[in-house]
């Protein structure tokens, strides 16, 4: 198991129903050490809390609302509980009776709500059991959470989101933290899951790693425990040679900006020597643009033929375009005996004319993955995971599948990146992850271990511009800076995911 795995909410069942039928844990005692849990990521987030409303429903992640509300009530916090029914399982009516049995405050939701005097509102509505969309009266609670402007804590998972797809079922809790339990719910990391859940703090609840083993994982988190930064650690007497020769090839047209850069990201990303290939008159800007790195015009096929046994890797896509140049230099490069990153236009000329190999690093966004399907957007983000699965399947190699909550898959195991903000929805940042891809490919990582460690790189230097600037305004190149320091960190082993 890796260090941080991720599960689908079925397999969380599944631990759940292991520890108790075969390790003999009682599901009390699950619930019990959830609603503990989350009183104490209560203390450590809202420390000075006075006042708190929970909101449960009839099921169990109801009871966990029941524990933590027993729990606030001896700690001497002032607390109410909005129920939406009666209990529905045995265990959550055990939770409640204890509560009740405190003099515990009960209002019932078709009563009203309110929270106005209340420091903070606790949702533990449905948790990550539930199937059907929000709509009614359930929709009326969430909107009245969300618009109350208190600080909102979620028991498992903000009730209304998907606990696999990270969906909005209608209508979701925005929580400032979620305390979820046993694991990471897939959900939690994908979709819109980042920005509903909020701080994210996770409590395994004692659940021993043989059940964990048993049940195995859907992916792992990418984070630095991860990472093969270390490989990449320099040994004085190397020289430029020593560090990969890359070659972008793309900057056609209008679109030299592009290949500029993702040549500039395989600098900053310690490539050491970098090219770009493109079109006469196209090459000769890109060059004075960015003095580090060499600019070839190439107009014939029987060029870059010449060139390709001189790299160590091929970045074929920004800026490339779909002209008779573009089609030429992807039919030659897709075919070449040299690992490739491919993006962009590569891509969209990829899903033309099918082709499959096993050295070559994919790097759609979800738009261009579609193409590569022949399926809509809209299906692609339902099933992120089986999409990057089948894209591997159908063309080979790694795919990195991007968007909220990046997955790298085709490797020894199916990653996701939990960093990155809606600030790098901007122009350019695709070429710079592919630049980022290319250069830890030339320094010898292997295919999956470059896509893992570039696509934390570039979504980590993400946050840190966000937290610097803010999301607004955040432009591809405001990452550079970033993409070195955190891969400096990263290499000695210092620095937090």
């Amino acid at each position: 198991m890796s260090p941080h795995p991720i599960h689908t909410c079925q397999q969380s069942k599944d631990l759940d129903r292991l520890v108790i039928e075969e390790f003999g844990t009682p599901g009390f005692e699950l619930m019990t050490r959830a609603g503990w849990g989350a009183f104490h990521a209560l203390q450590k987030h809202w420390p000075n809390c006075e006042r708190i409303a929970v909101i449960c429903g009839r099921g169990n992640n109801g009871g966990d609302g029941y524990i933590l509300a027993t729990a606030t009530l001896q700690s001497g916090i002032s607390t109410r509980v909005y129920q939406l029914g009666s209990p529905a399982t045995p265990d959550a009516k055990k939770a409640s009776d204890g509560y009740f049995e405190l003099s515990g405050e009960v209002v019932n939701l078709d009563d009203g709500i309110g929270f106005e005097d209340c420091d903070l509102v606790v949702d533990a509505l449905f948790g990550s059991g539930l199937t059907r969309n929000i709509e009614g009266r359930l929709h009326s609670i969430i909107d009245s959470i969300n618009s109350s402007g208190k600080p909102v804590l979620a028991l498992d998972i903000p009730s209304g989101l998907d606990g696999d797809s990270g969906a909005v079922r209608g209508i979701a809790v925005r929580a400032d933290v979620t305390a979820t339990f046993i694991s990471t719910k897939l959900g939690l990391v994908s979709g819109e899951g980042k920005y509903h859940r909020g701080k994210l703090e996770v409590d395994t609840l004692g659940i021993p790693q043989e059940a964990y083993a048993r049940i195995g994982e859907t992916a792992a988190l990418i984070d630095l425990d991860s990472l093969a930064a270390q490989k990449l650690k320099r040994k004085s007497g190397s020289h430029k040679g020593s560090f990969g020769r890359i070659l972008v090839i793309g900057g056609n047209n209008t679109m030299q900006g592009a290949a500029v850069m993702a040549a500039q990201a395989a600098c900053r990303a310690g490539g050491g020597l970098v090219s770009v290939a493109s079109p006469s008159g196209c090459a000769e800007l890109i060059a004075s643009a960015v003095p580090e790195v060499r600019g070839f015009p190439v107009n014939h096929a029987e060029e870059i033929e010449l060139m390709l046994h001189r790299y160590g890797v091929i970045g074929i896509g920004p800026g490339l375009g779909q002209d008779e140049w573009s089609q030429t230099m992807w039919n030659i490069v897709s075919v070449a005996d040299v690992p490739l990153v491919v993006d962009a236009d590569a891509l969209n000329l990829l899903a033309e004319n099918h082709r499959s190999r096993v050295d070559w690093i994919l790097t759609p966004h979800p738009g261009e993955a579609g193409r590569l399907l022949g399926i809509p957007t809209r299906e692609v983000q339902k099933d992120r995971i089986g999409s990057a699965e089948r894209i591997v399947e159908k063309y080979g190699g790694i795919c990195v599948l991007k968007g909220s909550g990046t997955i790298v898959a085709g490797g020894q195991r199916l990653w996701i990146c939990d960093q990155g903000n809606p600030g790098m929805a901007t122009g350019g940042m695709g070429d710079v992850l592919t630049g980022v891809i290319c250069a830890l490919r030339a320094q010898g990582l292997t295919a999956e271990e470059s896509a893992c460690l570039g696509v934390w790189l570039h979504a980590k230097a993400g946050d840190d511009s966000a937290a610097e600037a803010g999301e607004i305004g955040m432009i591809a190149t405001d990452l550079l800076p970033g993409i070195r320091a955190n891969l400096a960190r990263a290499i000695d082993g210092a620095g937090t995911a």
